[in-house]
Formats: C-alpha cells, structure tokens, sequence
C-alpha cells in the first residue's frame, strides 16, 4: 500500500475551490508531487502540498485573462495509485472548477 501526502486548501474561497461542480478539500496523493511555480504577479496559491511547496496556483490578469497552474509533474508508475476514491473525487472536482473558472462559465 502507498503511503501519500496531504495536498492542503489555501484559499477555500476561490471558484476553482469553491465552484459550481463542488468544493475542493484536502486529500492524500500518492505520487511524487513537484511543485508549481508561475511568474505572474497577481497569482493566488490555492493548494499548497504538506512540505509548503505550491501545487495549485491561479493568476488573473487585469485583462481578464486567467492562467491556472495545476501540479507539474506526476511521476507515477501502474501499481501506484495517483490517489485513493477520495483523492480522485476531489481533483475531479478541482478540474470541472478550474475549467469552469477559465472559461468564465460561473
């Protein structure tokens, strides 16, 4: 069995976290998870994993473009899980948000 680690929420009131699909929570993942860096300014850290490091940026530019950063790098293998039925549900639900987000669908 994989021992996982905790992706946490920052910023519970963000409509990628809180949308129309459902509300992200924390949930154990099961891979190497490598953080998340973007260069914008205006960037929101809205998930952070349990070592500190950045997993879910969003950034929106006063032009109303929006930029959402997901995990970079999942280096997994077929008998490691990503995560267990909780794990899945949940970024299930932070992608359908963070689609929705970006294309303005709130």
């Amino acid at each position: 069995n994989a021992s996982g680690s905790e992706i946490r929420v920052e910023d519970s009131q963000h409509p990628v976290m809180t949308g129309k699909y459902g509300t992200v929570s924390a949930f154990e993942y099961y891979a190497d998870v490598d953080h998340v860096s973007t260069p914008q300014n205006q960037e929101k850290v809205l998930m952070k994993t349990d070592i500190d490091s950045p997993a879910v940026f969003a950034a929106e530019i006063g032009t109303g473009q929006r930029t959402l950063s997901l995990i970079a790098s999942i280096h997994n293998s077929h008998d490691c899980p990503i995560a267990n039925s909780d794990g899945l549900a949940q970024l299930e639900v932070l992608f359908k948000n963070g689609i929705s987000w970006l294309q303005g669908w709130q």
